[in-house]
């Protein structure tokens, strides 16, 4: 990174807008910044790095205190820092956070935060925008976050031996961005993640084999091979291979066994068939002989039925018989059950008509008189609303003679206010009038003429009273006066007003009474001829007499509909009556043709078509079966003949000794089966294992020693990682004491120290410096300000020479470096300022903040910082 052109805008002590232009110091790498104490030289330094990375150069200075005092409020705080990187121009803007006036005021210093933001351009192109967001863009192109650059590229006053003393774990991370050296690390942490996934699976294939064999030992608990088996898994560890062997040999002896009792379970087999066939056959012959008795029984006992079936049969021909009647039966009960409908039929409507007639006779004089009662109801309604409003006018009359009284009460109090407040008021009135002749009384004097009369004599002087009234307290009587005069004559005038809308109801209440008795003369006629009608509220009564009118209409008009209906109902009555009459005669002609000798009788033999079903069913069943029953003894007979039963719980019981003998042998053999298969299985199980876990292990060993080797457990105790960075730390010591050297007049020379000081670390990345005055190396924090001020320019320049050497992606183009030449002495200012012009002649640019007078001798290009009442300015130019 190279800076171009630097502004500051209300930034620190610049209270303008203030631009530096680094170009000008193109040819002539080696410039300084030089000024009085306080003039603002770092603050520079502070612009940069915080238009880089948003914060300061040195520790001490915050970034939240940079708004310039002297700046007017309207003035805007940002830097804006113009810079080449591999050829390509950026520039960033930035501003932090800041209290400026309000764009729109909403009242005097209206103030508010204005938030830190920064933008990134390329060119003209904005790539990035917001703080973070640029920081970490800026951090992507340099290959440098804002600690690293401080440390490499701009060594602020107080941190000049920061990267001299940082530790181990501080210089790796330096390194490790500077070279790339992430790719070491992460190559020895797969090859100890390769280790343990080999070691896992060398342990899982273990673990297997144990557990292969563990499960066979379950199947090895008697015989003469288990004390071989013993022998062969006791211990810790097995010997893999024996005891593959010992496998194979077991494999093939249980399948020996196996087959012998394969040849015996045959041969029970083959018994078992045979006897089984004695069984059947026996079974067969029992089960005829027991059949044919069974036959013998059941035919007995169907000739034992027969009596009862023929009594059966005859009922039967009594039913079927009934059963031809039975048609007449139902055709004659529908006939009077049709006549029966009619009868009803009829009374029904006679009772109706009998009860409209009772109704109609019920509502005749209310219907006569509708008119009349329509009449006088209207006229009760009329005297029930007259009455309703009387009692309202009565209530309003009471309630506004009531209102009447109590104005009345309040103007006699108000009356009696009045005239307290008019004594009081005329009292002090009189009082104060009095004080008046008392007060130019005062001003008599015995041979003076008097101020009223101007006699020379004063024979009575009025004499002043103690308590008179001002002019105040007089006149707030008075006004209190006229306010109670204002009260009183306002509920006078109010009384006035209710009097006459008293009268007024009263007028109205009496008219309206007037017109209530003339009603009520009217009303007293009707009374007598509604009183059956008045048991309940008018309404109510009204109601009754609309519904009993209605009622009447409807009566009158289904008594002529109920009296047609009458009529049709009687001449259907005879209709059915006549044929029921025929259908009864024809039943009866039906009953003597079927044999029956009456009614009764053909009764009793009647029977429902489901019982007539079960009788046919029940006789042909016992018919059937009789016949069968029959034929069956006649072939069991035929089937048994020359046959003997046989025993067969003899041969039943030899069966079950057979079968017993014959299970406990398949038993064996299942058993001996698993036994023969698990020992086979474990054996291919082992050998398989074993032979996948030889291959496991040598690359096991292999990996494992690698791992050591880069984790550091090795002779120099260094991880690989910290191996190549060790080679990039001798050869940045190497160039770093190419200047340390020249610097110091060949007295130092700083070297890696060969041992690590804390057993527990893996890194070594500790500084020695050898003083070839003493012939002994010691620890380089042991130097003086101005060797260590040296020491650490030597080593920042080393590190940029390595870094650009190693990688094209890390340019250090400019070195800043603030204060720290005035611990040096003459000679060393010279050593230094020379290096320092060698390493400017390049394509470097090297700024130094100091005001040693003699660097100002030595270096022509300058940047003047002055101080002034007002804030500081900058000047730049070149002798």
């Amino acid at each position: 990174m190279k800076p171009l052109c630097l502004t500051l805008s209300a930034w620190g002590p610049y209270k303008e807008k203030t631009e530096i232009d680094f170009t000008s110091f193109d040819g002539k790498g080696l410039f300084l910044i030089t000024g009085a104490t306080g003039a603002g030289k770092t603050t520079l330094f502070d612009a940069i790095a915080y238009a880089l990375y948003g914060c300061m150069s040195g520790e001490m200075r915050e970034k939240g205190s940079v708004r310039s005092d002297f700046a007017d409020a309207e003035e805007e705080t940002y830097v804006n820092l113009v810079m080449s990187h591999n050829n390509i121009v950026y520039t960033i803007r930035r501003n932090p956070e800041y209290l400026r006036p309000k764009r729109r005021k909403s009242g005097e210093n209206a103030l508010t935060k204005e938030r830190e933001n920064a933008v990134l351009y390329q060119g003209e192109e904005a790539v990035a925008a917001g703080s973070a967001e640029v920081t970490r863009r800026i951090t992507q192109i340099l290959r440098l976050d804002e600690k690293q650059f401080k440390q490499i590229s701009m060594l602020a006053q107080g941190e000049f031996a920061r990267l001299l003393s940082a530790n181990g774990t501080e210089k790796t991370k330096i390194f490790r961005n500077l070279f790339g050296t992430e790719e070491c690390s992460r190559f020895a942490g797969e090859l100890k993640e390769q280790a343990g996934l080999l070691y896992r699976q060398v342990m899982e294939l273990k673990h297997k084999m144990e557990e292969d064999i563990h499960l066979l030992d379950g199947w090895l608990e008697d015989g003469r091979e288990n004390e071989t088996w013993r022998e062969l898994t006791s211990g810790d560890s097995y010997h893999y291979e024996a005891v593959i062997g010992y496998l194979k040999e077991l494999a093939e002896t249980c399948r020996k066994e196996v087959r012998q009792q394969e040849k015996e379970t045959s041969r029970l087999e083959t018994e078992q068939m045979l006897l089984a066939e004695q069984i059947s056959a026996g079974k067969r012959d029992h089960e005829l002989f027991v059949s044919l008795r069974q036959a013998e029984e059941r035919m007995g006992e169907l000739n034992r039925l027969k009596k009862d079936k023929n009594a059966l049969q005859k009922e039967l021909d009594r039913a079927q018989a009934a059963a031809r009647v039975w048609p007449f039966e139902l055709a004659a009960r529908e006939k009077r059950r049709n006549a029966d409908k009619c009868m009803a039929k009829h009374q029904t409507l006679k009772e109706e008509k009998m009860r409209l007639k009772t109704q109609l006779s019920e509502l005749s004089y209310l219907y006569r008189n509708r008119e009349a009662l329509q009449r006088s109801f209207s006229l009760l309604e009329q005297e029930a609303g007259m009455r309703e409003q009387v009692r309202q006018a009565a209530m309003e009359t009471q309630r506004r003679e009531e209102g009447l009284r109590a104005t009345q009460e309040r103007y006699r109090a108000a009356e009696e206010e009045y005239s307290t407040h008019r004594s009081r008021y005329e009292e002090a009135d009189r009082t104060y009038k009095r004080a008046v002749i008392g007060l130019a009384a005062a001003y008599v004097r015995e041979g003076e003429p008097c101020p009223v009369c101007g006699s020379l004599e004063h024979p009575a002087v009025a004499v002043l009273s103690e308590e008179v009234p001002d002019e105040a307290k007089l006149k707030t009587l008075q006004q209190k006066m006229e306010e109670a005069a204002d009260t009183r004559q306002g509920l006078f005038e109010r009384a006035a007003g209710q009097r006459g809308e008293w009268e007024e109801s009263g007028r109205r209440l009496a008219r309206l009474r007037g017109e209530l008795e003339q009603l009520e003369r009217q009303t007293k006629r009707i009374a007598q001829r509604l009183r059956p009608y008045l048991t309940e509220p008018l309404e109510a009564a009204r109601k009754r007499c609309e519904d009993a009118w209605e009622r009447y209409s409807n009566a009158a008009a289904l008594l002529e509909q109920k009296e047609e209906a009458l009529r049709q109902a009687e001449e259907e009555l005879r209709s059915e009556s006549k044929e029921a009459d025929s259908a009864e005669k024809e039943l009866l002609l039906q009953v003597r043709e079927q044999g029956f000798a009456s009614r009764p009788d053909y009764g009793r033999a009647a029977r429902e078509p489901r019982q007539i079903s079960r009788m046919q069913e029940d006789l042909k069943q016992w018919q059937e079966e009789l016949r069968a029953c029959g034929e069956l003894c006649s072939h069991l007979k035929e089937s048994v003949k020359g046959k003997k039963e046989t025993d067969l719980d003899a041969l039943l019981q030899e069966a079950e000794s057979l079968r017993i003998t014959r299970e406990e042998k398949l038993r064996a053999l299942k058993r001996q089966n698993i036994l023969s298969e698990a020992v086979r299985r474990t054996a291919e199980s082992l050998q398989d294992k074993n032979r996948r876990t030889e291959p496991l292990m040598k690359k096991y060993g292999l990996v494992r020693e690698l791992d050591q080797l880069a984790g550091g457990n090795n002779g120099k105790r260094l991880v690989f990682e910290q191996f190549v960075l060790a080679s990039y730390f001798e050869e940045i010591l190497t160039a770093a004491n190419l200047r340390f050297a020249k610097m110091t007049a060949g007295r130092y020379e700083m070297l890696r120290a060969g041992r690590v000081s804390d057993g527990r670390s893996k890194d070594n990345m500790e500084i020695l410096v050898m003083d070839y005055y003493t012939g002994k190396t010691r620890s380089v924090k042991t130097l003086s300000g101005g060797e260590s001020f040296k020491a650490s320019l030597s080593l920042a320049l080393g590190m940029s020479d390595v870094a650009q050497a190693v990688s094209g992606g890390i340019r250090v183009e400019t070195l800043f470096v603030d204060e720290g030449f005035g611990s040096l002495d003459t000679e060393s200012l010279d050593q230094a300022c020379e290096t320092l012009l060698s390493l400017a002649n390049g394509d470097k640019l090297i700024g130094i903040i100091s005001h040693v007078p003699e660097l100002k001798e030595r270096i022509d290009s300058q940047i003047l910082v002055e101080k002034t009442a007002f804030g500081s300015h900058v000047s730049t130019g070149v002798r």
